[in-house]
């Protein structure tokens, strides 16, 4: 072993030093220890170069690492091949700061995740974010019996969201299958938000490959929800900022029509609040209100006419996790309920993922990795000393961690760790996982508000019976839970969620991130942060692309270096980030019933903003 290898292990590997970014899968483990191997190797030559290299480096070693997986992650989630990028398209490092940045990409990012793809491969398993990438491997390479499917049409929805290997994909599949196949493709440009996954304005394009004249083109722009007079408010803004090329919008051609008006006065429709917002608080306090003060008006016009629940409820839309948990926190210090689950996400919701992170620890209760992660899970409320395991070995890790979970069990169930596990192997699986639950009651660490301590426990007892439903009762084994829990959280399946709340025929108040919100709708949506400059290149912390055989990428660390290579261009990127921020504030718009209303922060001068562009 490598004596910096060993050091990255044992003191600051993000998978291995029992830090909080935990991984739920031992996949994820995996890679990091090759990544551990590759790094290792380099520094130690490095070392052998400059006898001080290491304590020259500009950053923390695991910082490093991070980011050094993560713009691999990045790849793959734009479904790019690590294999086809060539050093000569890498350009050259910009800032300096980091001058050997390519090399650490090509010695030790490429090598690694092919040594982790090999070994997944070896055990007969694939990596998912891999699947997209070997799927046009095989097409490329021809597939007789896609001619055997006899299909007519692929339909393929969310189109505008698709990246350049997912439309080769498609092109190929309807190739394969044969020359009768045709597509029928749905999709939005106003509403591409999720560049960071590659998906670019030339969707539609570049499936059509210069045969625009071969396809039918048919524009939707009827709108069955929102209210025609808050859409025409809707169509000066989205002109503007068409007129400013930041938005693909065009007058009349993409303009939305409505017949529905609603019961709201004309100047309710989409009003604008001013704020004097140096503080974050004040915006919060203002958001209160404006909160209180709709529960009221819905109160009262529930009283006279039956609402949807769409129409009864208040969405708080925010651009970044962090600002759902500011206005949940502000919101519950004046007793508001704010909720934050919105339902058909059975398999990403905190009683789904407790209960893998338990029967995981079950299964691999050797594995430090899987022992944390159900530590940190709500069926504990133990605060790991993490600087403590840093200097530890593997076996000292499970040792102390065996240490605190048995002193855990005996304390909330009166037995040890061992004892549990050996209830779970000799009873019937769902009563020894019954007994456990019951006496951890995760729910009461998850949250003190009764209602959503009752959300949490309904969904657990559905999904508890979906699972019963995958095999029969007297039969089901922890390996069948644990792959049915991992094959629906790890591919994003979806599932419609139990609500519980105690007035379920009264006024909802939920927050979510607007990518969270996209399909749905609301009666009243509010934006609290509308100040943020969307034209911060700062903002960018990692951000890396493959196109037209040159490889791009910008990185900031922890400790504010930066490195970038001469392909990444800063003013490209600016753009792309404001044109994007306008189709998010499209969305977020567009997700309005009866009103919308937005915060306006007037003590902030951004030069460019949600807010500015509301105010056109």
């Amino acid at each position: 072993m490598h004596k910096f290898a060993i050091g990255i292990l044992r003191g600051e590997s993000l998978y291995t030093g029992l830090g909080t970014n935990f991984r739920i899968t031992e996949n994820e483990h995996k890679r990091g220890k090759t990544y551990d191997l590759f790094l290792g190797e380099f520094l130690e030559e490095k070392e052998c170069e400059n006898a001080n290299f290491v304590n020259e480096l500009p950053i923390p070693i695991y910082d490093l690492k991070k980011k050094l997986m993560s713009i691999a992650d990045r790849l793959f989630d734009k479904s790019i091949n690590l294999e086809q990028i060539k050093t000569s398209e890498m350009g050259v490092t910009v800032d300096n700061n980091i001058p050997y940045f390519n090399e650490l990409l090509t010695r030790v990012v490429f090598p690694a995740e092919e040594l982790y793809l090999e070994t997944l491969r070896d055990g007969n398993n694939i990596d998912l974010k891999e699947s997209v990438i070997e799927l046009e491997k095989i097409l490329s390479g021809g597939c007789e019996k896609l001619k055997n499917l006899h299909l007519k049409y692929l339909f393929i929805d969310e189109f505008q969201d698709t990246d350049d290997v997912q439309i080769e994909i498609f092109q190929k599949l309807q190739k394969g299958i044969n020359a009768e196949c045709k597509l029928f493709v749905v999709g939005d440009l106003k509403q591409s938000i999720y560049r960071f996954r590659g998906a670019k304005l030339n969707a539609f394009q570049k499936l059509q490959n210069g045969k625009k004249k071969e396809w039918s083109h048919h524009r939707l722009n009827r709108n069955y929800r929102t209210d025609q007079r808050l859409l025409s408010l809707f169509d000066e803004i989205f002109a503007k900022m068409g007129s400013k090329n930041i938005l693909p919008y065009s007058g009349k051609a993409d303009r939305l029509v409505s017949d529905v008006i609603s019961d709201a006065k004309d100047d309710e429709l989409l009003v604008e609040l001013p704020c004097h917002g140096k503080e974050n608080e004040k915006i919060l306090e203002l958001l209160n209100e404006t909160i209180l003060s709709e529960v009221t008006k819905l109160k009262e016009l529930m009283k006279n006419k039956s609402l949807s629940k769409e129409e009864r409820t208040i969405a708080i839309l925010v651009r970044s996790n962090w600002q759902v948990e500011n206005v949940v926190k502000a919101a519950a210090k004046k007793n508001i309920n704010v909720e934050i689950s919105t339902g058909g996400d059975l398999f990403q919701l905190p009683s789904t993922l407790d209960l893998y992170k338990l029967v995981l620890a079950i299964s691999h209760n050797t594995s430090p990795v899987y022992l944390v992660n159900f530590i940190e899970s709500n069926y504990t409320d133990l605060k790991l000393d993490y600087q403590k395991f840093h200097c530890m070995s593997e076996k000292e890790k499970l040792k102390e961690l065996k240490n605190i979970l048995n002193a855990f069990f005996v304390k909330r169930m009166n037995m040890s760790w061992e004892s549990v596990l050996n209830e779970v192997y000799t009873q019937p699986v769902l009563y020894a996982l019954k007994n456990i639950i019951e006496s951890l009651r995760p729910w009461d660490n998850y949250t003190q508000i009764p209602e959503k301590k009752r959300l949490y426990i309904a969904n657990h007892e559905y999904l508890m019976e979906k699972m019963i439903k995958f095999t029969h009762v007297d039969t089901l084994t922890l390996n069948q839970i644990i792959e049915y829990l991992g094959i629906n959280i790890l591919t994003g399946q979806r599932q419609l969620s139990r609500s519980v709340e105690v007035d379920d025929e009264g006024v909802h108040v939920i927050c979510s991130t607007v990518h969270k919100s996209k399909g749905l709708e609301y009666g009243t949506v509010i934006l609290p942060y509308t100040f943020e400059d969307i034209s911060d290149i700062k903002k960018v912390k990692l951000e890396t692309n493959y196109n037209d055989n040159s490889l791009s990428y910008t990185v900031l660390f922890e400790n504010g270096i930066r490195e970038r290579n001469s392909n990444y261009s800063e003013g490209k990127e600016v753009d792309e980030q404001i044109a994007e921020e306008a189709r998010i504030l499209y969305v977020a718009l567009t997700r309005s019933i009866r009103n919308c209303i937005w915060i306006n922060n007037i003590d902030s001068t951004p030069q460019i903003s949600w807010g500015s562009l509301l105010e056109g």
